[in-house]
């Protein structure tokens, strides 16, 4: 499926310092992460003058992502340093590592008539699972806590959107819109903040493009 791009602000990667303080002599010290794509081997930390303190310095996306450091190349453990130590749900223990934006510093109200544009975003990519039974699954990503309601525009339709996932960072509202694939279809993602309301840019998907 084909979707034209939406015209959001980009935020620009981060710097974040990774420290790992060892309690033994070690040959190697890497981080992996959501970041990296788990790497065990792309970004590895330099020894300090003690041989005790690792460290490497990465521009990371903002967001929330999970990490492990890497001991001699296969011995994953949880940074003791980290604030937040969580279960990804199959078992495993990882570390947690928040990217703040730089325009997140005024704390998200919903209803203030204002609104983190820098946090939208429209995932133009579409699963194979975002079509069934003859409805299609739009997805749209905002600030946590910022906006009042979403409501897709199609097909001459408004179509309510459902909070859905979220995070400290950003939730995801969704909206199942009709569509028989065997024609073009055009929707507007209209996000509500207070009495205001943004008009995100048309989007589409072309029936001749749609598998």
């Amino acid at each position: 499926m084909i979707l034209t791009a939406l015209a959001a602000a980009v935020i620009a990667a981060q710097t974040h310092e990774f420290v790992f303080t060892s309690d033994r002599d070690l040959d190697t010290v890497n981080v992996a992460g959501t970041f990296n794509g788990w790497s065990s081997t792309a970004h590895g930390l330099s020894k300090g003058e003690s041989g005790r303190r690792w460290s490497t310095t990465l521009d990371i996306e903002p967001g929330r992502h999970q990490y492990k450091f890497v001991l001699n190349g296969d011995e994953w453990i949880v940074d003791p340093n980290a604030s937040l130590n969580e279960d990804d749900g199959n078992g495993n223990t990882n570390s947690i590592l928040l990217i703040v934006p730089p325009d997140y510093d005024a704390p998200a109200l919903r209803g203030d008539g204002l609104i983190t544009s820098s946090a939208v975003s429209h995932d133009t990519s579409l699963s194979s699972s975002s079509w069934h039974s003859g409805l299609l699954t739009l997805n749209v990503k905002v600030r946590a806590g910022d906006v009042t309601r979403v409501v897709v525009q199609a097909g001459g339709k408004s179509i309510p959107a459902e909070r859905g996932l979220s995070d400290e960072l950003y939730e995801t509202h969704s909206a199942k819109v009709p569509w028989d694939r065997a024609s073009d279809l055009s929707y507007v993602f209209l996000i509500q903040y207070g009495d205001q309301s943004w008009s995100v840019g048309e989007q589409g998907v072309t029936a001749a493009k749609s598998d």
